[in-house]
């Protein structure tokens, strides 16, 4: 059984990159690493430069009708993951083999997850910077399956809410949608 949530599809891989930045971030887990605190306003300076926006990210039907919403507060480095995503199977990371394809509008790679092989394109036309539309495609190289296709339609709505953080999300509606990988499989990012 296939389900895919479209805030667990669209923001599953941005949240573990979120936790991981966190912890990096720490000062005191910097200073335990030996790599010392950030000090005298590092990450202040560093969200002045690349200030977070709020965005919509809306899943699309075939026939471009919205599925489901939500909005997230995003830095660059978040905005990366909607064209790099990374899709889980079974809750299992689909672990890339050889080296992917990476271009302005293109991402595609192969990658092993739960004992098969499976293909990951990703598309995207707009501009990165204020109104983003992404294709995905993950299928199976190993049995006679659909896959996984979804469109999401991402927009910069303004600034980030007083008090949100990087990463912070917030659902406005939610559909399943989706088909099978494999029988039992479960695919997400």
């Amino acid at each position: 059984m296939t389900l895919v949530r479209v805030a667990a599809f669209t923001l599953g891989a941005l949240i573990v990159f979120l936790l991981l930045s966190t912890a990096l971030g720490d000062d005191a887990l910097r200073t335990r690493l030996g790599l010392g605190p950030w000090g005298s306003g590092f990450v202040a300076r560093a969200v002045a430069a690349d200030p977070p926006g709020l965005w919509l990210a809306e899943t699309l039907d075939g026939d471009g009708a919205v599925r489901g919403s939500a909005q997230l507060c995003a830095d660059r480095a978040l905005r990366l993951a909607f064209v790099h995503p990374l899709p889980q199977i079974n809750g299992e990371p689909c672990r890339h083999t050889g080296r992917p394809i990476d271009r302005e509008g293109l991402y595609a790679t192969r990658c092993d997850a739960v004992g098969h092989r499976y293909s990951l394109n990703v598309a995207s036309h707009g501009d990165p910077e204020r109104d983003l539309t992404v294709w995905f495609d993950l299928r199976s190289l190993e049995r006679d399956d659909p896959g996984q296709h979804l469109v999401t339609r991402y927009r910069l709505r303004g600034p980030c809410p007083s008090g949100w953080r990087i990463g912070d999300t917030s659902a406005l509606a939610v559909t399943k949608i989706g088909a099978s990988l494999a029988p039992g499989a479960e695919s997400r990012y």
